[in-house]
């Protein structure tokens, strides 16, 4: 299976993480609903996980620029 690919810049402009979780969380219901068609479940399961791979990937970002910042402020509380 192939990745999906997003650019920084789209990626940035148009996507928001608070809202992607919202739409897990109502795509999660609407599945556990069982009042999906079978064919929708795959689909809706299928961009939930890309949702979530992009969650991970937007986070790892986050966690990394947290512990440069931290490092960067524990650099200069040396001096």
């Amino acid at each position: 299976m192939k990745k999906s690919t997003t650019t920084k810049s789209a990626k940035a402009k148009n996507w928001n993480y608070e809202a992607t979780v919202a739409n897990l969380e109502t795509i999660i219901d609407e599945i556990e609903s069982g009042q999906l068609d079978l064919a929708e479940v795959f689909d809706k399961f299928a961009w939930a996980v890309a949702a979530l791979q992009e969650c991970e990937v937007f986070l790892s970002e986050k966690k990394k620029q947290m512990n440069l910042l931290i490092e960067t402020l524990e650099d200069e509380a040396e001096f």
